[in-house]
């Protein structure tokens, strides 16, 4: 009597059939996800820190006492590099006679050289020349540009060079605006002019104002500050 060949059971067919399109789904699945735009996350697998045990600022926690998890700042702590104790350094101000005055010298540690000057002329044509012009006659490209657009508020930068009619003095000069006003405005700013303490480091600042007092001086120099023998020239 011949013998049957063996048969696949029928069960094992069905697994076949069905375990063929469930191996394809993740495929699908993925497929389908990198071709759609949706504002929910993304399925994390491997989470690499995205979602860690952590306290969140402003919510609660009963691990302190005070029930806050955003701790408050230890009193007295300086951030690293932030040790501010030069006061004329840092925000142009001397204690003399027994009050604080505004600088009219520079730092020890900002000396007067070209090399300084230079970097200020860098500095100034970088942040200050788009407004204030590069002579500082407050005649800058973004003045020019919201004057051809008839920007409305737009207020004009103001000039360096302006010499008060009451006074007779420059009104941006050293003794209406020592050097350490004028590095004061330069770091927090004026009216509807902005601070720049976050762009540009204090040493540089001073640099600007040196650089300011040079085109102050080129342009509003008296002859007594002109050398002798450079004067017939001039004239």
């Amino acid at each position: 009597m011949p013998q049957r060949k063996p048969t696949i059971p029928r069960f094992a067919v069905y697994a076949i059939v069905i375990s063929i399109p469930l191996a394809l789904l993740p495929f699908a699945l993925i497929a389908r996800v990198r071709s759609i735009h949706t504002s929910q996350p993304r399925l994390h697998f491997f989470q690499d820190m995205d979602a860690q045990p952590k306290l969140k600022a402003q919510a609660t926690s009963a691990r302190y006492a005070d029930g806050r998890a955003m701790r408050p700042t230890v009193s007295g702590a300086v951030a690293r590099g932030r040790l501010n104790i030069d006061d004329h350094f840092q925000r142009g101000k001397v204690f003399r006679d027994g009050k604080w005055t505004w600088a009219t010298t520079y730092p020890d540690r900002v000396p007067i050289t070209m090399q300084t000057l230079e970097r200020g002329r860098e500095r100034f044509d970088i942040y200050c020349a788009t407004c204030h012009g590069e002579s500082g006659n407050g005649l800058g490209l973004v003045h020019r540009r919201a004057e051809k657009l008839q920007s409305s508020g737009w207020i004009q930068p103001s000039s360096l060079h302006v010499i008060d009619p009451k006074t007779g003095k420059l009104t941006y000069g050293t003794q209406l605006y020592p050097h350490g006003k004028m590095f004061q405005i330069i770091t927090h700013g004026v009216r509807t002019m902005p601070g720049y303490e976050a762009q540009i480091p204090p040493d540089d600042r001073w640099a600007i104002v040196a650089y300011i007092r040079a085109l102050q001086l080129s342009q509003n120099a008296p002859i007594d500050a002109v050398p002798p023998d450079k004067r017939p020239a001039l004239r």
